[in-house]
């Protein structure tokens, strides 16, 4: 027979996601989660930098990332509203951070979100890393009390757009003049920085979603949705790359 218990890991196979403002993802315990990250990136870990998406809890998730942070001794970069794969390029360009955390749940509705932690060079933490963090997670629970040092977010969302959506389209300026694109952004992160990319190309983006409003991400539309772009392209006699 078994004894004892089993401890479930908070991490799945891609970071902690789940409602927000439950469990591991209500406030204290984000805080808690975030302190742990910069503990297990080691002493003077200095800058982490942080992405979001549209979801309505991305902006107090961020901030109690940034407390947990500011608790641990290191710097929270904010870099904005972002896909994840701009948290790596800008990790990998900027080479002063140890590491990152993107605020998301990818294809999940509105009202979930989740944490994937990334390594200061762009990539997937590795996984002594992420027990290392749970590890040490689970030896605090919950921050009992916050030394805030100051400013919590060093805002860099700006440059940070820009800067990706230049690395996007470099090299490849007027490579779609004047084709019809159809984008399906879900009302997510890239809302923004899909359609700048296409029209530094030359393209003529037309959205089939929505502009974001906090709650209608994926909702009829994004990865689990591809018929609504299938039939789009046909509809507007987009350009098909075959």
């Amino acid at each position: 027979a078994c004894t004892g218990a089993v401890t479930v890991s908070i991490f799945g196979t891609d970071g902690v996601r789940g409602p927000a403002g439950e469990g591991v993802l209500e406030a204290s315990s984000v805080r808690a989660l975030a302190a742990a990250f910069a503990q297990s990136l080691g002493g003077g870990c200095g800058r982490v930098a942080l992405v979001r998406d549209t979801r309505e809890s991305g902006t107090s998730l961020r901030d109690a990332v940034a407390e947990g942070l500011d608790a641990a001794g290191a710097q929270a970069v904010d870099l904005g509203v972002l896909p994840t794969p701009a948290l790596s390029w800008w990790l990998e360009r900027d080479g002063r951070a140890s590491g990152g955390i993107a605020i998301t749940a990818s294809h999940n509705p509105w009202f979930d979100n989740g944490l994937k932690l990334f390594a200061g060079d762009g990539t997937k933490v590795p996984d002594a890393l992420q027990v290392a963090c749970e590890e040490h997670y689970r030896s605090q629970a919950k921050l009992p009390a916050l030394r805030t040092s100051g400013e919590l977010l060093l805002d860099e969302s700006e440059a940070a757009e820009q800067g990706y959506v230049q690395s996007l389209s470099t090299g490849i300026e007027g490579a779609l003049e004047d084709r019809t694109v159809v984008i399906d952004h879900a009302a997510g992160a890239a809302w923004r920085i899909l359609p700048a990319a296409l029209r530094a190309a030359g393209a003529l983006p037309i959205s089939i979603a929505p502009e974001p409003s906090g709650r209608n991400i994926n909702e009829n539309v994004g990865a689990v949705h591809p018929e609504r772009a299938a039939e789009a392209v046909l509809q507007h006699g987009a350009w098909q790359a075959l």
